[in-house]
């Protein structure tokens, strides 16, 4: 989501690109395989890159509010920052044939899964700002399935993803993980989530998901975040669970992390 402008050189090469090489510097096991006008992707085991996404977004929000452009784009609905955690697949590699083509080529599901998560579409913001100012109430996550439908009666889901959403075979790849990152389920119903969140709506109104410590439970510095179920949808030629990572930065954590205790039981 980045702007062009005679600032965006200095932004890069000044501010992005060694505050993203102090951040990851820290992390072991994070490597960058790509960064250019279209994204940034990075590779590694799951827990790094579920702590090393969380710094990295809020780092850039940071960064961009720092270059006067997030409060606009906030302000037309735009996403700040938008990201994706898939695995998923066999990588497929390919050594260099030709002096154009620059180091390894290679490919997985799991990187069409993240590519097609991230990807603007003007459109689907324009339609989902209509549904939400229609209903009235806040939404609740930034990664959003709604049912649209379609000239025959059916419905299709649509996913439009403005926040930090990770796949579920993602989830599952942090499962082997559960007694260290103190992985607990958690499910509200509709009347619970109307009761306590009235205020904010959600898809099927019923909310389920896990919360977790991001990083070492016993380390001073994890921070307790929460893995929102957001529903199924096609995502790279293939059907997946969907859920949102919700940490501080959210309106609602606070709230959500309230509730949580009567919504673990």
């Amino acid at each position: 989501a980045m702007r062009s402008g005679g600032d965006i050189g200095v932004f890069l090469s000044q501010v992005f690109q060694p505050g993203l090489s102090q951040l990851l510097h820290a992390r072991e096991g994070v490597f960058v395989d790509a960064c250019s006008a279209s994204g940034l992707l990075l590779r590694g085991e799951i827990p790094a890159l579920l702590t090393a996404g969380i710094a990295l977004r809020e780092a850039l929000v940071k960064w961009l509010q720092d270059l006067d452009v997030a409060g606009e784009m906030l302000a037309g609905g735009e996403a700040v920052v938008a990201m994706c955690l898939a695995v998923r697949g066999d990588w497929s590699m390919a050594k260099k044939q030709d002096a154009r083509l620059a180091g390894t080529l290679a490919f997985s599901p799991g990187l069409a899964q993240a590519e097609s998560a991230v990807s603007r579409n003007d459109g689907l913001q324009r339609l989902f700002s209509s549904i939400d100012a229609q209903d009235g109430r806040q939404v609740l996550g930034d990664v959003r399935i709604e049912a649209l439908g379609t000239d025959d009666g059916k419905s299709v889901p649509v996913l439009y993803n403005r926040g930090f959403m990770i796949t579920g075979s993602a989830v599952q790849g942090l499962v082997p993980l559960a007694k260290r990152l103190r992985m607990r389920k958690f499910r509200a119903s509709a009347e619970q989530m109307a009761k306590q969140l009235p205020a904010y709506r959600w898809p099927g109104g019923k909310l389920e998901g896990i919360s977790l410590y991001a990083g070492s439970a016993a380390a001073s510095d994890a921070e307790l975040v929460l893995l929102l179920h957001v529903g199924k949808v096609l995502l790279g030629a293939a059907i997946e669970d969907v859920f949102e990572l919700m940490d501080a930065q959210n309106p609602a954590y606070a709230l959500l992390v309230e509730a949580l205790p009567g919504w673990q039981g």
